[in-house]
């Protein structure tokens, strides 16, 4: 993501001081979509003219389509939701490529929802710390004194 690469996008793009890029915006269609990994549906993600704030149950409603329904089909939920962090985190350990394995590691860690399984697997504590601190620094580069 761009917050991986915050100052090489400022020097390519010879942004001036105070201004980081946040976020990349990409306009078009894709050649292809990978049909492995699970997305959620264009009329949840794209606002048109305005924001629109979803309830709870059109959130859920969304999860729901994209990974299926947790409670009626757990094997199914899971199936789709390890196809995602493996592909979008090219895991390189061999025992992430048995879902025999990752099952029971679910289970002995209590994992009962996607969210869960994202923030152990997909987002850990640790990284999201690490990536926070560069975040930091990228921000003191740009010009910003936080403390």
């Amino acid at each position: 993501t761009i917050l991986q690469a915050i100052d090489a996008s400022r020097e390519y793009f010879k942004l001036p001081k105070y201004v980081l890029p946040m976020m990349v915006l990409s306009i078009g269609y894709p050649k292809s979509v990978p049909k492995r990994i699970p997305k959620l549906k264009r009329e949840v993600i794209a606002h048109r003219e305005r924001y629109r704030v979803l309830s709870d149950k059109d959130i859920k409603r969304a999860f729901e389509d994209k990974y299926g329904d947790f409670d009626e089909n757990v094997e199914r939920y899971f199936e789709k939701t390890y196809v995602e962090v493996l592909e979008a985190n090219k895991q390189e350990k061999p025992e992430w490529a048995d879902p025999e394995w990752v099952r029971k590691e679910l289970v002995k860690l209590n994992v009962k929802n996607n969210a869960q399984f994202l923030f152990r697997f997909r987002y850990p504590s640790d990284d999201l710390l690490e990536m926070n601190q560069s975040l930091v620094e990228a921000f003191r580069k740009a010009g910003f004194d936080l403390y």
